[in-house]
């Protein structure tokens, strides 16, 4: 997943006043920086790797990146690219994600005149699997990812063509990934000769 972090200046000038003398100086542009993605969230199961990168738009060059999780405020480095370009990369490779690692988490840079700049807010959800049922007599058990959903669903198919279910309302079971157990509490239906 990727964030693409934009930077907006806006233009200042700055009023000083030495021994009652005032000076206004030339125009000094801050920059803000601002992020935008179409997905933010990466979904991941237990003990498999993730990946959470963004892309920073900045003036000067960078001396330091971390990966920071907003709930403990635990940094992690980061390693910067080498480049000069006013566009970092940063990514972060999460390697046997725990379900500790789940959060909100932004990428912090410095810079070297000593500005912080943060990217936009990542997220980590840890999925967790439901154990596997056991099939019933007669017919296979199908993995299947839900549609439009982050969960799965077992279904049951009859090993042989002769066979049918014995309850056809009883051919799928979902699995909640956010709790790591079943919608309903059915059995799955077994085959039986017709």
């Amino acid at each position: 997943m990727e964030v693409q972090v934009k930077e907006k200046t806006t233009d200042y000038r700055a009023v000083l006043t030495i021994a009652n003398k005032q000076q206004i100086t030339e125009l000094i542009p801050s920059r803000k920086v601002e992020g935008d993605s179409d997905s933010r969230v990466v979904y991941v199961f237990e003990y498999r790797n993730a990946e959470l990168s963004a892309t920073i738009y900045v003036d000067l060059r960078a001396t330091n990146a971390v990966l920071v999780h907003k709930a403990s405020g635990r940094a992690t480095d980061v390693t910067l690219p080498s480049s000069n370009s006013p566009a970092i990369k940063l990514t972060h490779q999460f390697n046997n994600v725990a379900a500790t690692d789940t959060g909100q988490y932004f990428f912090r840079v410095t810079l070297l005149d000593g500005r912080v700049v943060d990217s936009e807010a990542l997220e980590i959800r840890v999925k967790q699997q439901c154990r596997p049922p056991t099939p019933p007599p007669n017919t296979e058990l199908i993995r299947e990812n839900v549609p439009g959903s982050e969960d799965y669903q077992f279904r049951v198919q009859c090993q042989e063509e002769n066979q049918v279910f014995l309850f056809e309302t009883e051919t799928r079971i979902i699995c909640n990934t956010t709790t790591g157990t079943y919608t309903s509490q059915r059995r799955l239906t077994p085959c039986t000769v017709a």
